[in-house]
């Protein structure tokens, strides 16, 4: 839904862009002129406006190129069909053996998320009944939030254990490199 909004408002904004081309060129305050030579140029050009009841002069809108999305720009055009969603297409309808297949993995899905959840709830059970088996100075302690951040020069170990630190098979290429390094060594 997010996407398709921010299509829709690529797309008018470009089109906006388009349409108001050729006005905001000519505007006066484009060039950097103040406000009251900016109304001077309008009234010059013809553009000037009514004035409001409270005194701030509002100019008329002109219709003319700022209508439509800029027709005559074909490169902006083809921006413009980039940026807009695309037509929807219908899926072709499933045979009976796949969605059969559909539902068993939406059934495998659902199982898994389940599983998931009772195990989150088992854990966080655990975590209750471990905390009342504190002490009360000790349950106090545990129950502060600990926001102290890791240090910089903390490892992540990612094997359990690290290659490192296992035994090396015999016949393996750690193992021979082992080999090789105590027979240097002694």
């Amino acid at each position: 839904m997010a996407s398709s909004t921010g299509v829709c408002c690529r797309t008018l904004m470009l089109a906006r862009l388009a349409s108001h081309g050729q006005a905001c060129c000519l505007s006066p305050f484009a060039i950097g002129l103040t406000a009251s030579a900016a109304r001077e140029t309008e009234q010059v050009r013809g553009l000037a406006g009514f004035v409001k009841p409270g005194g701030d002069a509002a100019i008329q809108k002109r219709s003319g190129p700022r209508d439509g999305t800029g027709e005559g720009n074909p490169r902006l055009q083809a921006l413009v069909e980039l940026l807009s969603s695309p037509t929807r297409k219908e899926a072709p309808p499933l045979s009976k053996k796949e969605q059969d297949a559909l539902a068993a993995h939406q059934r495998l899905v659902a199982a898994e998320a389940r599983a998931w959840a009772e195990d989150l709830e088992v854990k966080f059970h655990l975590q209750k009944a471990a905390l009342k088996a504190l002490p009360p100075k000790l349950r106090e302690l545990a129950m502060q939030p600990d926001h102290t951040p890791f240090p910089m020069n903390r490892n992540c170990l990612f094997d359990t254990p690290p290659e490192a630190y296992r035994d090396p098979t015999p016949g393996s290429d750690t193992a021979v490199k082992a080999e090789k390094g105590r027979s240097l060594r002694g």
